[in-house]
C-alpha cells in the first residue's frame, strides 16, 4: 500500500488502504548489469527496512512473517556469494517481502535520518540509508554489526565526510 512517485522536481510518497497494487513485476533481468555498489545499496535498503521493522513499536505477526523471510535471503545474498543470477532471483523476492514488512509496521531512525540525507544532498534513497544505518549501533546493534559484515565480505567501501563537502 505504499508507492513513490517521483516527479521533475521532488520526491513524493502515498501510503494508504487505497494504493494496494494489482501486479508486481519482479524482473532480476533489471539488476543484473547494475553496478555492484549500488546492488549492494539497494538489497541494504531492504536489509534495513526488515531490522527496522523487527525493532519498531508497530511490530505484528505480518511484519515479522515477512521480515524474517527477506532478512533470510538477504542473510544467504550478502555474507554469502553475492551477485549472482540465483541470487538476483532471491533479491527481488527479498525486497518484495521487505517492503510489506515496512507496511505492516513502520520505518525507524534510520529512514527517517536518511530522507534528510537524501533532500539535503540529493543522495539516492537506498545509498543514504547505508551511509546512516552504520552509525546506528544504538539503535539496532546487532542489525549494524551484520551490516558492518555484509560491507566486508561484498567488498563495498561507503564515503566518510559526505557532509564536509557542501
Amino acid at each position: 500500500m505504499t508507492a513513490v512517485l517521483t516527479g521533475p522536481e521532488k520526491k513524493l510518497g502515498l501510503k494508504c488502504e487505497w494504493t494496494v497494487f494489482n501486479q508486481v513485476v519482479l524482473d532480476p533481468d533489471l539488476i543484473a548489469s547494475v553496478p555492484r555498489n549500488w546492488w549492494f545499496y539497494t538489497g541494504m535498503d531492504t536489509y534495513i527496512h526488515c531490522i527496522e521493522s523487527e525493532t519498531g513499536m508497530l511490530n505484528n505477526a505480518f511484519s515479522h512473517g515477512y521480515a524474517e523471510q527477506s532478512l533470510k535471503l538477504c542473510r544467504d545474498i550478502y555474507l554469502g556469494t553475492g551477485q549472482t543470477p540465483e541470487n538476483d532471483d532471491k533479491l527481488m523476492v527479498a525486497s518484495m517481502m521487505g517492503g510489506l514488512s515496512l507496511t505492516y509496521s513502520e520505518v525507524g531512525v534510520c529512514h527517517a535520518l536518511s530522507y534528510g540525507l537524501s533532500k539535503v544532498f540529493g543522495t539516492k534513497h537506498c545509498f543514504a540509508n547505508c551511509v546512516i544505518f552504520q552509525h546506528l549501533g544504538e539503535h539496532y546493534p546487532e542489525g549494524v554489526v551484520e551490516f558492518k559484515q555484509m560491507l566486508r565480505k561484498q567488498n563495498i567501501q561507503l564515503p566518510v565526510g559526505l557532509s564536509s563537502k557542501t
